[in-house]
């Protein structure tokens, strides 16, 4: 219900650069500081008016957005993302064989090369531990000998 009224609000009052919102958590960005004060104090009064919302002090955060922005276990940057060291500790825990494309998914959407790179690894150990040694047939290669 929330969504469905405060969603129109940003978009055709606020107006921001950019705008993200998943679930309560919400990111407004933009360049002007003094657009970014007024719609700060635009959506407390809104929230807190039409919603009986209030905002937590402790998340309510002006920040410039080239140093860094941790959104939701995404770290934002202007110049690209990357998984929190927490999230990327908690996908290598919860990963099983019945969950290694939503997974992939996630780590394709948020990772440089090099971190699907090693995400892939892990996913080939995961997949091998889990096949059972007694069903898998060894290969000898004998070499041929010399004429």
């Amino acid at each position: 219900m929330v969504v469905y009224v405060y969603n129109p609000f940003v978009k055709h009052r606020l107006k921001p650069t950019a705008y993200l919102r998943y679930g309560d958590d919400f990111v407004l960005i933009e360049p002007n500081l003094e657009n970014l004060e007024l719609f700060r104090t635009q959506t407390i009064s809104f929230l807190k008016d039409e919603l009986k919302l209030e905002i937590n002090p402790k998340c309510d955060k002006i920040i410039k957005f080239r140093y860094r922005l941790k959104y939701l276990g995404v770290k934002l940057w202007p110049s690209g993302r990357t998984l929190t060291r927490r999230n990327l500790s908690r996908v290598k825990q919860k990963l099983k064989t019945n969950n290694i494309s939503s997974y992939s998914g996630l780590t394709r959407k948020h990772m440089n090369r090099n971190q699907i790179k090693r995400f892939n690894w892990i996913v080939f150990e995961k997949l091998t531990a889990s096949l059972d040694p007694r069903r898998m047939q060894s290969v000898r290669v004998r070499p041929e000998p010399h004429a």
